[in-house]
């Protein structure tokens, strides 16, 4: 943060909240941008004053403000500076508070992450590696669809762009790929699943019998029903008949059979 980071403005009393008192008219203000370098402080700006190994960013204090800083923050500790009147405000352990500052500026963006632990004593590294790699992979636009579309068996080329419903320029791209990490081979039949391939596409098949059974139970259900009964919608589960609450009559999703409410 040596650099001006700026982003979306938020008041100031929504980023130090808990951790400095203000009055009204103090929380109010517009924060733009968040800096720990008084050269780069402008307009809308939150600067940090710290205690540094070479210099003491509280000595910058004046700078940051005369540059149009819309307030500043200082590590307390040692601080007989300026006053909150002047939108000085000290904090204790600053240092330790710019990170969870920081993260409400940018709408505290941990809490949409999607975080995976590897333990143990052996393989944490490659096990790592090894799923970065497959998530990085899978998560590209096409991957998934193309190794859904060969489950069943190869097909050419042409078939597999109209049954994925791509272009030729993605799809070459993704079995090139898919073919460089072994999940793909071009056979005889055409474009095909190798062994881990069907691996691979195995873990994904409990997700199509919720995909049919959705199917048919919306195709069967009248929309009148699922308009007055959607919220209770749920599915008691394999091994359960497959009923769902959301249908008055508890009507089965087998093919063939109407629902009758």
């Amino acid at each position: 943060m040596n650099a001006r980071v700026s982003h979306t403005e938020r008041p100031l009393g929504e980023l130090v909240e808990g951790i400095v008192a203000l009055e009204p008219y103090q929380a109010a203000l517009p924060i733009s941008s968040l800096t720990l370098d008084s050269r780069a402080a402008s307009s809308g700006s939150l600067f940090f004053g710290i205690p540094g190994c070479d210099s003491d960013g509280r000595d910058f204090t004046h700078q940051a403000l005369e540059s149009g800083a819309q307030a500043v923050l200082v590590e307390s500790q040692g601080w007989s500076g300026l006053d909150p009147v002047q939108r000085c405000y000290p904090v204790d352990d600053l240092q330790n508070q710019i990170g969870h500052i920081a993260s409400r500026f940018f709408g505290l963006p941990s809490q949409t992450l999607c975080a995976i632990g590897v333990t143990g004593t052996n393989g944490k590294t490659t096990c790592a590696s090894l799923l970065a790699q497959a998530l990085d992979l899978l998560g590209r636009r096409m991957c998934l669809r193309i190794l859904w579309e060969l489950r069943q068996g190869g097909q050419a080329f042409r078939a597999l762009q109209d049954a994925a419903e791509t272009n030729p320029s993605v799809l070459n791209t993704r079995l090139a790929e898919l073919k460089a990490t072994g999940l793909v081979e071009l056979g005889r039949d055409g474009y095909r699943l190798t062994g881990p391939g069907q691996d691979q596409t195995a873990l994904l098949l409990p997700l199509n019998i919720w995909l049919e059974i959705g199917r048919r139970y919306f195709s069967l259900c009248s929309n009148k029903v699922l308009t007055r009964k959607l919220a209770g919608l749920s599915w008691n589960g394999p091994g359960s008949g497959h009923e769902y609450h959301g249908c008055p009559r508890r009507c089965s999703p087998s093919p063939g059979s109407p629902c009758g409410a």
